[in-house]
């Protein structure tokens, strides 16, 4: 019995744990949009605070992205 409780609670981490992940994802994504305006012109709002992965996150984001959409201004 002690063996299928602690089977249990390393399947409840182990879907808490993927599910964490799923979710920083969706914030990344959702904390710094890329919004195309015209063609060549991308706006890229800075909203709510800024711990020490965002701004290299937002970095690698919007150069990956600039290439992508053929940006010209930002």
């Amino acid at each position: 019995m002690l063996y299928y409780f602690k089977e249990l609670i390393l399947g409840n981490i182990f879907y808490f744990d993927e599910k964490k992940k799923e979710l920083q994802k969706l914030v990344d994504t959702l904390s710094s949009p890329i919004i195309p305006v015209l063609d060549g012109i991308v706006v890229v709002p800075l909203i709510g605070q800024f711990d020490e992965m965002r701004p290299e996150k937002l970095i690698v984001k919007t150069l990956s992205r600039i290439e992508e959409k053929l940006t010209i201004y930002l």
